[in-house]
């Protein structure tokens, strides 16, 4: 008896962090509409009962789906309510706040108030002093004691000049500041930081004495995602050559770091069950260093769960499954998050390596094993998050493939040995010109960047119709393995997936945008 033809491979916690997402953006949406929170209870109790009588085979999973899709609905919805609601404008004398942030060049101040408000803001403001203090002495742990304060919060509804209707600007809920804060100066100062903040500030002078300024900026950029002590003309070259991503600390540099940990421990045969404890401790190191931003967060919890996976169930982890976890986990956590910039590219990234990487290492198989996957894993993410960077920010580089496959492959190599070397020069600072000797490789990525950039064809500021996005993606992910199409419509899918790119390209060529 022939077995039922299956249209995608099921993949549990994927489906749910579709859900989760698309519960958050409905919970953002409708925060003010209390009537469609009810129909939406009502149509999820529904399809609840109708999916338990129906469904013999994976009614409780689809039971969990739905009450994690309302979870995610309920929590987004309130978030936003509370912010809309919100105090616009504070202002008081003699304010207590607490530094979270500064700039590796400190030109930026994040604080958080702790005292001297009836009702304090929520989260980081941005702190400006209008008497005109310098911030140089001001570092990450400092209390600072403030008069004259005014509190601005960012999420404030703001009225359409053509519609006259007040209009709320989710984007800024999904920002690490959430207002502005000016003092006129500083009545007191004191230092009392966290072992994070005692860390990133030894980090940032040892940078500063050791390295010259064309390359300090990147190097506290790649471990901290600080991009503030980095030359404009320079990072300029990085956005045009279509490498900025490795400035900004991602899941990206937490797969370098795993990997060259998994290495050293493979060389010496240490067990699975045990790596646990080599392996959290620096993952917790380095997300204080990066200030737990959600994409380091989300690559480290699915690099936990890939890590104590087959400890746990003795079987081999599917990595797509770990990674969407990590994505519900953080969408619990913060529903906002599904606004981020960062947390959409990161997922849309290690989809496209995890589904393409190994079709492509197949391809680069004349190269050497080590360099044709990760060459692979270059390409697969580049082509995976096209539409979506040129969606947000407006420009295509051209040469951007080609100047991953330079960068990617020697910063992976070399990443795992540069951080080891900054957390022991952050630790024993006398040691700091060992950091002067592996910056050979900023050097040499630095070089790579500034060529491409300098091309008059480096890239092109180009507008994509929301068309081809969807179209680039649905026909794209029936190209995977997830989906169970034969060859024949397979190929079908891919000269038609081709046809759509040069469409979208010739189109765009024209001036024809979204």
């Amino acid at each position: 008896m022939k077995s039922k033809f299956k249209l995608f491979n099921f993949r549990f916690f994927a489906i749910l962090l579709a859900f989760c997402y698309v519960g958050g953006w409905i919970g953002i949406e409708i925060y003010d509409k209390f009537d469609i929170f009810y129909y939406l209870l009502g149509a999820g109790f529904a399809c609840a009962l109708v999916l338990f009588i129906v469904l013999k085979r994976r009614s409780v999973l689809y039971l969990v789906i739905i009450a994690v899709f309302l979870l995610t609905v309920l929590s987004s919805a309130s978030v936003v309510l509370d912010a809309v609601t919100y105090t616009p404008n504070l202002s008081g004398d003699l304010v207590l706040t607490r530094v979270e942030y500064v700039s590796v060049d400190n030109s930026v101040v994040y604080v958080s108030v702790i005292g001297g408000l009836e009702k304090p803001p929520k989260g980081e403001g941005k702190l400006t002093l209008t008497d005109g203090y310098e911030t140089d002495f001001i570092k990450e742990g400092g209390i600072l004691t403030l008069s004259g304060v005014n509190i601005t919060p960012h999420y404030v509804l703001e009225k359409d000049e053509e519609s006259g209707e007040e209009i709320f600007h989710y984007e800024n809920l999904s920002k690490r500041v959430k207002f502005s804060i000016s003092a006129n100066q500083v009545e007191n100062y004191s230092y009392s930081p966290s072992l994070a903040q005692i860390m990133r500030n030894s980090l940032s002078s040892v940078v500063d004495e050791n390295l010259p300024d064309e390359v300090k900026g990147v190097t506290y950029a790649l471990f901290t995602g600080d991009k503030y002590g980095i030359e404009e003309n320079l990072y300029g070259n990085y956005r045009v050559s279509g490498v900025a991503h490795v400035l900004a600390v991602s899941g990206l540099h937490v797969t370098f770091l795993v990997s060259f940990l998994n290495a050293i421990l493979n060389k010496i045969r240490m067990k699975r069950s045990k790596r646990l404890i080599i392996i959290l401790p620096i993952l917790l190191l380095f997300n204080l260093l990066c200030g737990f931003t959600p994409s380091v967060v989300r690559a480290s919890v699915m690099s936990a769960v890939f890590t104590a996976a087959p400890v746990i169930s003795r079987k081999r982890y599917d990595t797509l499954s770990a990674m969407s976890l990590s994505g519900v986990i953080l969408i619990l956590v913060n529903p906002l998050n599904v606004l981020s910039y960062g947390y959409i590219l990161s997922f849309v990234c290690v989809f496209g390596v995890v589904a393409l990487t190994q079709k492509f290492t197949k391809l680069l198989s004349f190269l050497p094993k080590s360099l044709s996957s990760v060459c692979a894993m270059s390409i697969s993410a580049s082509l995976a998050v096209f539409p979506l960077t040129v969606s947000f920010f407006g420009y295509f580089s051209v040469l951007g493939l080609v100047a991953n496959v330079l960068v990617v492959p020697v910063l992976s190599a070399f990443y795992g040995i540069l951080f080891l070397v900054a957390v022991v020069c952050a630790i024993l600072p006398f040691l700091g010109f060992l950091l002067y000797a592996v910056s050979v490789v900023i050097y040499y990525i630095n070089g790579v960047v500034s060529f491409i950039a300098g091309l008059s064809f480096a890239s092109i500021n180009i507008k994509i119709p929301l068309w081809f996005t969807i179209s680039y993606y649905t026909l794209g992910l029936c190209l995977t393995d997830y989906i169970f199409l034969g060859k024949g419509v397979k190929r079908a899918v891919a000269l038609l997936f081709g046809a759509t790119c040069f469409t979208c390209i010739l189109l765009s060529s024209y001036g024809v945008g979204i």
